[in-house]
């Protein structure tokens, strides 16, 4: 018999147990689609430096056709692998040449330059680039020119109300509105050219225009002090007594202050020019400076030629200015109108000059008219003295038209502006294509 179980008591069934997927951190997402890929391509990338590196090691022992020289020579083989000379020097004269828009110079010295520099290659290709940008200038015949006198370093002893203070408030400029004209000039994008830059004789004596050639946007300029004297009876009424070399090479001015201390620095036409050139050499096209004007009067650049040490010191002084850049002009010698003068009377007024400034200035041949005359013809018996006496550069005022000029067969006419007290102060219309008067005006004039 089988002996009957008691059935065991039924259990209560749970139901099964699921266990929750971790979620896969951002490392395992991205080593499960990113990492076998980059795995790859760093090998192949290996591979690739491999290759390139055993082509390079196979030829590397090979030189250019163009650089080797034929067996039969005797010459030695120079292949500088470094630059030869300084690179940094030739690049600091090729960039002070372009600075002044002399590119063909630039490029030419670096050229020249016997080695091979990254930095040359590279700058002489950025100067070959600007200089095929560079745009003529349609008519160098008709260039601005404007013209200065003296300038007044001490306004408060110039306007001090005694009997020529009216005529500094009319006729001169102070150094702080020259310096403000100047930077409204480099603004607009005034240039300084030379008038020989403007037109010169070719080999057979005739005159040729020039070619100036400027960056968009830039325009010619010529500037003049007419006249260039500085007399020693205005020392006390605040202006520089004189043009020097100073103790560093550089062209500036010396100047007495009211308690009578002598200092050296920007307090004239010439001094405060180069200033501003020094910190803007762009103004400047390929060094054109100034044209400095002398007549028969005394103290030419604050100096007396009559005293022997002085003339000596003003010689050099010309020197240094002619190897700046600046040109000098005839203002006659007596001041006088040329147009209402004879050819006997030009004749001998242009013979009292030279007896004082050739030795002094060296050959001139610009001549700026006085008393607002000029030549009706230029032809003719007048005509033919100035000529001969050497002039083939003249400039006649005019204050109406912007820019006027003409060339002849040999000989430049060009107009000239001139800016003094009462054009800034009453005409702000005759100069408002250079600059805004009324913003230049000193505080220190009369009201």
């Amino acid at each position: 018999m089988y002996e009957e179980r008691t059935p065991r008591p039924q259990q209560t069934q749970r139901p099964p147990v699921r266990r929750k997927r971790r979620k896969k951190t951002p490392w395992q997402k991205f080593k499960e689609a990113y990492l076998p890929l980059l795995i790859l391509l760093l090998g192949l990338v290996l591979v690739i430096m491999l290759i390139v590196g055993l082509v390079k090691l196979i030829f590397s022992d090979k030189k250019p056709e163009s650089d080797q020289i034929p067996e039969n020579t005797t010459a030695p083989l120079t292949l500088p692998t470094e630059p030869q000379g300084d690179a940094a020097q030739v690049l600091s004269e090729a960039a002070a040449l372009a600075s002044g828009y002399d590119y063909e110079g630039a490029i030419a010295l670096l050229e020249g330059y016997p080695g091979k520099d990254e930095q040359v290659a590279a700058q002489l290709e950025t100067y070959k680039t600007t200089l095929d940008s560079l745009k003529a200038v349609a008519d160098s015949a008709v260039v601005t020119q404007i013209s200065f006198q003296p300038l007044i370093a001490d306004p408060a002893r110039a306007f001090d109300g005694d009997e020529n203070a009216d005529y500094y408030n009319r006729n001169n400029l102070t150094v702080d509105e020259f310096k403000a004209i100047l930077e409204q000039l480099y603004t607009k994008g005034f240039v300084l050219v030379s008038q020989k830059q403007m037109a010169a004789a070719d080999d057979s004596g005739k005159f040729v225009a020039g070619s100036i050639r400027l960056p968009e946007g830039k325009k010619p300029l010529v500037l003049s002090q007419v006249p260039s004297h500085y007399l020693k009876d205005q020392i006390g009424d605040g202006f520089a007594d004189r043009v020097v070399v100073g103790e560093n090479g550089q062209i500036t001015s010396e100047y007495t202050d009211a308690q009578g201390t002598k200092s050296q620095g920007a307090y004239d036409f010439v001094s405060v020019l180069e200033e501003f050139i020094a910190l803007h050499p762009d103004f400047s096209y390929r060094g054109a400076r100034a044209v400095l004007a002398f007549s028969g009067a005394k103290d030419p650049l604050g100096y007396d030629l009559t005293n022997q040490e002085e003339a000596a010191q003003a010689k050099a002084v010309m020197e240094a200015l002619r190897n700046k850049g600046y040109a000098f002009a005839s203002f006659t010698y007596g001041e006088i109108s040329y147009a209402d003068s004879t050819a006997q009377e030009i004749e001998k007024d242009v013979q009292s000059w030279k007896n004082i400034y050739e030795e002094l200035l060296g050959p001139v041949d610009i001549l700026i008219y006085a008393g607002g005359s000029e030549l009706e013809e230029y032809s003719g018996e007048k005509f033919d003295v100035l000529i001969n006496a050497g002039f083939h550069y003249f400039s006649g005022m005019n204050n109406a038209d912007t820019a006027w000029g003409k060339m002849g067969d040999n000989y430049l006419r060009q107009d000239r502006r001139t800016i003094n007290g009462t054009r800034i102060i009453e005409n702000a219309d005759m100069v408002a294509d250079l600059f805004d008067a009324a913003s230049v005006v000193s505080d220190s004039r009369p009201k």
